[in-house]
């Protein structure tokens, strides 16, 4: 058995979500880089904004898990009612982020960011594990 099986069954299975995820990275480069000469600060506040985008994939999952019938409607609503609560959480402390970088990111960025971030990918992860 070689690595190379086992990147080819997860590509092969996932390839929707690795699309996905290229297309938030796309939106953020040329976001950044069509008629802009981005500086360090713009790359930065670009960071920042990837829990924003992880959102908005995690509510693709939503709408793809209730098109498909995959999950009961209450399992569902109760999942996405929790979902938006953190998402609610989420925006929030990127707009605490965002204000903190002006010409350099200051000491309450270096907290909120870390948290920002990991509370988004937690919510990616769970969402895939259970919405699939």
């Amino acid at each position: 058995m070689t690595l190379i099986n086992p990147i080819q069954d997860w590509l092969q299975n996932n390839w929707p979500l690795l699309i996905a995820i290229i297309l938030i990275l796309l939106k953020q480069l040329f976001k950044l880089h069509v008629h802009h000469k981005p500086d360090g600060i713009d790359y930065l506040k670009a960071l920042t904004a990837l829990p924003i985008d992880i959102s908005f994939l995690v509510i693709s999952l939503f709408i793809k898990a209730a098109t498909l019938g995959t999950m009961s409607s209450i399992n569902l609503m109760g999942w996405m009612i929790s979902y938006l609560a953190t998402s609610f959480v989420i925006t929030i402390l990127w707009r605490i982020c965002d204000k903190q970088i002006t010409t350099k990111p200051n000491r309450k960025f270096y907290l909120i960011f870390p948290f920002n971030a990991g509370l988004s990918g937690c919510i990616f992860y769970t969402a895939i594990h259970v919405l699939g």
